[in-house]
C-alpha cells in the first residue's frame, strides 16, 4: 500500500516539475555534471524523467 501512495506522489511531482520545466522559456545558464557542460533545462527535465520512472517503478511494484 505504501509502495502505490508513493508512485501516485513521485508520478504527480515528476509531471508537475516537467511540466514547469517546459513551460517555462528556454535558459542560457549552463551546469556541469561529470565534467560536461549541459544547460539547465536539460539537467531538469533527465530529473523529472528519473522522477516519473521512479514513480512508475513503485505503482508497478
Amino acid at each position: 500500500m505504501f509502495n502505490f501512495i508513493a508512485g501516485i506522489a513521485g508520478l504527480a511531482m515528476g509531471l508537475k516539475f516537467l511540466h514547469g520545466t517546459l513551460s517555462r522559456g528556454k535558459s542560457q545558464v549552463t551546469g556541469r555534471i561529470l565534467g560536461l557542460t549541459s544547460p539547465i533545462r536539460w539537467i531538469q527535465i533527465g530529473m523529472s524523467l528519473l522522477l516519473i520512472g521512479l514513480g512508475l517503478y513503485l505503482l508497478i511494484r
